[in-house]
């Protein structure tokens, strides 16, 4: 796309409606995470020290055997540590092991992943700068939009198009995993937009253990969401490129992985009248009781995912702490529903963020909103 030109994509929803994509019941009711034995599987001999400690714990006890092992056997250690970690320690983990790891585990490697790679895109913009162009800046909402509604036709989870979006975001802020000098350059970038998308949600897909749509799927709907100057490439390209770039960093956390975290935990506190203790919400300065949790309980995972995908057509938010972002989400999502108080201590520590540090992050996301639905007014 030259300067001046715009991509064609498919118009931003408008009102709270919650779409196929947006089910509750489908983001939340059968939450998806990238798989890090998959990852292993792919990149295993590149960086293990910088993120082993990103598997699941039983795998790390599996991994750490196979390599005592290996530097103890004489036999063993005759074979090469990087044939160990390539040809045989991806057959020994089991990919089983991300889905059977405790809630409590896989949040605290959720926050690992977002600290690493946040450390990493900190070094990256004080080092480099980030590959960002005026284009990234003006078409990304543009771009963000046709990979949502090429996911939306494809039947493919929220959580897959959020974490492909993720993707492509990292490709413009950290330097490549194996030699900065293959970087693609802006204009590149630029030329393989469209591809790019699809090579995205196919890595995603296969990441969160989803189906993955077939070439022709995807081929069908791309003209239709991008315009003809960036249906350069394949998403062959795209793809080998999004590995050789992002390595085991695919691994990328998103707000909607910590608030299907948060969701799970039901973030929505009742009591019984009769009840004399425990923790208890309002609503509309009513008590919560538990004949109301059902309903408020399903608005709060509709107002969840239609905040989070509202923050995330918008670059600004693209740089914020996910767990915190999602955080902030989660307490807009209960502002907007009147419910009060709308952060109290249990969130903090199922969120480990307070009030004080998501508000002016909240404050943000109300006033987008209040921008741009004002038929809708302030919560």
């Amino acid at each position: 796309v030259g300067s001046g030109a715009a991509i064609a994509f498919a118009p931003a929803r408008r009102g709270p409606q919650v779409g196929v994509m947006d089910d509750p019941s489908r983001t939340f009711a059968s939450p998806r995470w990238p798989s890090s034995v998959l990852v292993f599987r792919r990149f295993a001999s590149l960086d293990i020290h910088e993120w082993g400690h990103l598997l699941p714990a039983s795998e790390r006890r599996t991994a750490f055997a196979v390599l005592e092992c290996h530097a103890r056997s004489p036999r063993l250690a005759a074979v090469p540590k990087d044939l160990i970690l390539r040809h045989v320690l991806p057959y020994v983990l089991d990919g089983g092991a991300d889905d059977r790891a405790g809630a409590a585990e896989r949040f605290e490697r959720l926050l690992e992943t977002e600290a690493v790679l946040g450390a990493q895109a900190e070094a990256a913009r004080r080092a480099h700068g980030s590959l960002a162009s005026p284009w990234w800046t003006r078409y990304r909402r543009a771009v963000v939009d046709s990979l949502h509604g090429l996911a939306e036709k494809c039947d493919l989870d929220l959580s897959v198009a959020h974490h492909a979006v993720r993707l492509i975001d990292l490709l413009w802020l950290l330097p490549n995993a194996r030699d900065d000098a293959l970087r693609w350059v802006a204009r590149t970038m630029r030329e393989h937009a469209a591809y790019l998308c699809v090579a995205a949600l196919r890595a995603s897909a296969r990441l969160h253990r989803a189906p993955v749509p077939d070439d022709g799927a995807f081929a069908r709907h791309v003209p239709d969401l991008f315009s003809k100057q960036c249906q350069n490439s394949d998403w062959r390209t795209c793809e080998r490129y999004i590995d050789l770039h992002l390595g085991w960093r695919v691994l990328c956390v998103t707000p909607l992985h910590c608030l299907q975290h948060f969701i799970a935990l039901k973030p929505l506190y009742a009591r019984a009248a009769a009840e004399a203790e425990g923790p208890r919400d309002f609503h509309r300065d009513a008590p919560v009781t538990p004949d109301k949790f059902d309903r408020l309980y399903l608005y709060v995972q509709k107002w969840c995912a239609f905040f989070c995908s509202l923050c995330l057509q918008h670059h600004k938010f693209s740089a914020i702490q996910p767990s915190l972002l999602a955080s902030a989400i989660l307490h807009v999502a209960r502002l907007n529903l009147k419910l009060s108080p709308p952060w109290r201590p249990e969130l903090e520590a199922m969120t480990h963020h307070s009030e004080d540090a998501i508000q002016p992050t909240a404050s943000e996301i109300l006033q987008l909103y209040h921008d741009e639905f004002p038929q809708f007014g302030r919560p």
